[in-house]
């Protein structure tokens, strides 16, 4: 649930691109962040950031929701575990500075959804 497309390139795929899997957008979930402030350092605020979200799609069997990292870390402070984001870390690949594409995803639930047949679970990127 991204804006757009996101790649993968699974990690011993070839770096042409040619193994590439593209996970079509299939619409978006939409976050916002309201500051609360906690406290002044020597004249510098620190603040919370608190994410509010409404509307996360409903669970269903099988399928690992594609968001956003904040998406995908509100998620997981609701409890729901079926949902993780495109890992931009040092694995990510990148042209002229651009993420272009990422070796896997990333979640912030402490468990994952998983099963005897992992090719079960089909992505949707919402």
């Amino acid at each position: 649930m991204t804006p757009h497309a996101i790649r993968v390139r699974p990690t011993n795929a070839p770096e042409d691109g040619s193994a590439d899997r593209l996970f079509p957008s299939e619409g978006q979930v939409r976050c916002s962040v309201q500051p609360e402030h906690i406290a002044d350092f020597d004249g510098i605020s620190v603040v919370r950031n608190l994410v509010a979200k409404t509307g996360l799609p409903e669970p269903e069997q099988g399928v690992i929701f594609i968001v956003s990292t904040l998406a995908a870390q509100y998620a997981a402070e609701q409890g729901r575990k079926d949902f993780v984001s495109p890992d931009t870390g040092s694995t990510a690949i990148r042209e002229n500075g651009q993420v272009v594409a990422v070796r896997g995803f990333q979640t912030f639930a402490r468990i994952v959804h998983s099963g005897p047949n992992q090719t079960a679970i089909r992505p949707r990127t919402h």
